[in-house]
Parts: C-alpha cells; structure tokens; sequence
C-alpha cells in the first residue's frame, strides 16, 4: 500500500460462525490492534471502525481470528485525517479498539476486565467489581456527577503525580470479621470525606488520632473533621456489633474525588518516634 501512510482507518464487517470464536487481530505496519464481535452467522454482519497513526507507507494490512472461524466482508481503508485518541465502552466492546496508557477510555457500562487508558471518563453509572484494577497514566473525570463506585477489591491506579482528578467516585471498604469492642485503623482515599460518617454507630470519643509525644491515643475527632490526605484514623467497631458470639463484617464507603499525586506526611520523634500514618490511594502500595 505505497500510497497509503499516516493516519489511517480501517473498517470492516464481520461475524462469526455458529458462536463467536475469539476475536479479530488487525494489523497495519508495525501495530496490532484486537477487535471483539459478538454477531454469529445468523445474525446481520457487525461493522468495526479502528485507527492507526504514524504509518509508514508500504505497509501490510493483514486481518486474522485470533482464534478459529470469522467472515469478514467489505474492508475499507482511509488514509488522512486526524486519529481519534478515545474508545468507549458499552459494556460488549471498545467502539475504537481497546485502550491503553496512550488512548482515553470513557465508560458507558461495567467493564468486564481490567484495562489501562490514558484519560478515564465516567458518563454513566457504574460499579466495578472485585477483582478489576483499572490503570490510568493522566485524570479520571467524573464530570456529572454520576454514581462511579468501586467494590471492595477494586483498585484505582494513577501513574502520573501531577494529574488533577475531577467528579467524585465512591470507594466501598470491609474489614475482617470483627466484635464490638475491636479498633480498625482507616485511612481515606478521597477528598473531603467526613471522618464520623465512616461508622455513625461508633462513639464519639473512640475516633482517635495518635499522639506521637505522649505515645497515646488521642479522642480528638469533631463532627466536622474529615480525613487529611494519609491521615491514620483508629476508632472502635459498631457500639450495636457482636460483643461474643458470631462476629461481624464492617462495611464503609469513602465518597469524594480520587486522591491523586505525590502525598507528604510530617512525621516527628519526641518521644518514641512512633507515627500513625495511612494509605492516602485507591489501591494497595508497596512499602
């Protein structure tokens, strides 16, 4: 294809056989890019558009199943134009490839794997499930507000310190079986989220912060205060929890927006040098 370089589109129809069997690997030049279907021999072809930049003319357009039988029909290419740099998510397929560390992903439906994406757009409700971790390279936008929530075992990774999240995203957290008078020990993920409200049926005086001077810990929490970014809160299960008998799972949620970038943390040694000090992000870290 000598006359064919740059940014190039390349669309085409396909179906599978009697169940769909694997996915469509499209290669151009040098860059391959994966293509899921889900129509089947009975059903009408399904049109597939993606996008390729930086092609070096002379290049091989090659289209094969990743696994087993396809009909493909009607392979149509473009040459120029400016390449779309987003896919979407409908909850069966990426409308433009999958995305990675390079291409934004806006989501439309919960996503049925974990992904990378340069950009993360929220623009419909949403829960991800356990066992999903989504990776984004710059920010995650929430920007109407929709209910964007990750379960317990879902993990939100931001790669660049100085990207600025937008909207909030909720964050639901479980401890361990526990009994009524047993102390956890949380931090917050978000912006802004109000310390009391993880656990209103907790006393008030057993919210406590560590005081390094005195080695003790201090019941200082107002009503008022929320989570300082790394900030290690400890305070006292449910007062309507189990005092024997079955133990019993608590379950909180943090809502705000996603903390992102580089967090410091004052620490001081006046005493024993002891500081209570929390996990400010949306996934686990390495220590």
């Amino acid at each position: 294809m000598d006359q064919i370089s740059g940014n190039v589109t390349v669309s085409f129809d396909v179906k599978g056989w009697k169940a769909v069997e694997g996915s469509i690997n499209v290669t151009l030049g040098t860059e391959t890019q994966n293509i899921d279907y889900t129509a089947i021999m009975e059903n009408s072809f399904e049109t597939k558009t993606i996008e390729f930049s930086n092609v070096a003319a002379g290049s091989t357009l090659k289209l094969e199943t990743s696994a087993k039988r396809a009909f493909i029909d009607n392979v149509r290419i473009i040459c120029g134009g400016t390449v779309s740099t987003s896919t979407t998510w409908d909850g069966e397929n990426w409308s433009n490839g999958k995305p990675d560390l390079t291409k934004d992903a806006v989501l439309h439906a919960v996503p049925d794997a974990s992904f990378s994406a340069k950009k993360l757009t929220v623009e419909r409700d949403i829960v991800i499930p356990a066992g999903i971790t989504i990776t984004v390279e710059n920010e995650v936008l929430n920007p109407n507000d929709v209910t964007f929530k990750f379960e317990h075992g879902a993990y939100l990774i931001q790669n660049n310190n100085a990207a600025i999240n937008v909207g909030p995203a909720i964050f639901e957290r479980k401890s361990t079986p526990i009994y009524r008078y047993e102390t956890l020990m949380w931090s917050s993920p978000v912006i802004g989220q109000n310390i009391r409200e993880i656990s209103p049926n907790t006393l008030e005086n057993r919210f406590t912060r560590y005081n390094e001077a005195t080695n003790l810990w201090d019941a200082n929490v107002t009503a008022s205060d929320n989570f300082e970014a790394g900030e290690m809160i400890a305070f006292r299960s449910p007062n309507d929890f189990n005092i024997s008998g079955d133990s019993q799972t608590f379950e909180s949620e943090f809502y705000g927006t996603p903390i992102n970038g580089t967090i410091t943390v004052p620490v001081t040694k006046n005493s024993k040098g002891y500081n209570a000090i929390g996990n400010p992000y949306a996934s686990p870290i390495n220590l």
